[in-house]
């Protein structure tokens, strides 16, 4: 079985909070080296908008998330939990109330490649939502997002992309 461990730390003052956490996996039945990442974010409330900041650092890590653009780039042999990577990412974002509501905005970009290979993949995301609070236990909400990947990988180079839609309503029992 794959060993997970983590500690972290959170301080807030204030207006301003911060988080870091470092993360380790052991991999089970592999002679791979123990994947890590190193996690850092801050915080600031302005009144108007909440802005967010954050950054994360991994190495030896086979897990990238489950999300894909598409199959080819995306698949287990690719991209998936056979190959570890190197890399980093950083996500900006921020809140702001608007309508009676929140509007929801951020940004990000990673870059990753494979340390077994010459395979290596930029990605960047985009996401505007909003979320409106009908009580404290219902609220609606509606996003979109954009994706594009550059995969540069030995046999050849792709570029795909997606945008999504979602829009839900949440009631907490």
């Amino acid at each position: 079985t794959t060993r997970y461990g983590a500690i972290g730390a959170r301080y807030m003052k204030g207006a301003f909070s911060t988080i870091g956490v470092v993360d380790t996996y052991h991999y089970a039945n592999t002679q791979d080296d123990a994947g890590y990442t190193a996690n850092l974010s801050v915080t600031y409330d302005f009144n108007v908008a909440k802005v967010f900041l954050a950054g994360q650092y991994f190495k030896d890590l086979r897990y990238l998330g489950k999300a894909a653009i598409n199959d080819t780039v995306s698949g287990a042999a690719v991209f998936g939990n056979s190959t570890a990577k190197d890399g980093w990412g950083i996500n900006l974002g921020a809140t702001a109330p608007a309508f009676g509501g929140t509007v929801i905005a951020g940004v990000s970009y990673r870059d990753a490649e494979e340390v077994q290979g010459d395979n290596e993949y930029k990605r960047w995301e985009a996401a505007l939502g909003y979320t409106y609070a009908f009580s404290k236990r219902t609220n609606a909400y509606a996003g979109v997002t954009y994706a594009q990947q550059k995969a540069e990988m030995k046999d050849k180079d792709q570029t795909p992309s997606a945008v999504g839609v979602m829009a839900g309503l949440v009631h907490k029992f």
